[in-house]
């Protein structure tokens, strides 16, 4: 059997790039896992994978979500005596590899920084579903007001307006702008 793995992943919700990428090779099957995270289908395929079975992934980070993970997967693909392989990195988990080790560490290393970016973005993305609010926190209105009104008055200086309102310099002059392109 051919499968196409495929899996949610914040740049490609739809997963239609996959879809697209993968639809190229001879798949007889498509196993789609909805969340980045979530393993269930994955788990699921590798269970029923039988020799000689062929899975194809966009990508490293589609199949994997840490460099653990990666290799518990490839160990158990490994034992089923089929093959998985990755698209993007054009190499495939039978065959040996021909690459510098400068080659190998910089596409490790990618696949890691890569892993640790969609974990991120995925938690924000969770946390924004529960209304928590992401980022630099805002500064408190009055004392924004505050600092705006001083500015205006040209009684104090730039270190005078930080020690008494706590607003940065940066915070001010960018207040100063929204105020000028009518946004507050």
């Amino acid at each position: 059997m051919n499968y196409a793995y495929i899996r949610c992943l914040p740049s490609d919700r739809d997963m239609a790039a996959q879809k697209e990428t993968l639809g190229t090779h001879p798949v007889d099957e498509w196993v789609r896992e909805e969340e980045y995270q979530i393993n269930e289908a994955l788990d699921a395929l590798l269970e029923r994978l039988g020799a000689g079975d062929v899975v194809y992934v966009h990508s490293l980070v589609t199949l994997a979500h840490s460099p653990a993970h990666l290799m518990a997967v490839l160990e158990q693909v490994s034992e089923k005596k089929a093959v998985i392989r990755f698209h993007r990195e054009e190499f495939d988990s039978e065959q040996p590899l021909s690459l510098t080790l400068e080659q190998m560490v910089r596409m490790f290393t990618e696949f890691q920084s890569e892993t640790v970016s969609l974990a991120t973005k995925t938690g924000i993305d969770r946390a924004r579903e529960k209304g928590v609010s992401t980022g630099r926190p805002r500064k408190k209105d009055k004392n924004v007001r505050e600092a705006l009104r001083m500015y205006r008055s040209n009684l104090y200086t730039l270190a005078e307006i930080r020690e008494k309102t706590n607003i940065s310099k940066t915070t001010l002059y960018r207040y100063l702008a929204l105020e000028k392109d009518g946004e507050e």
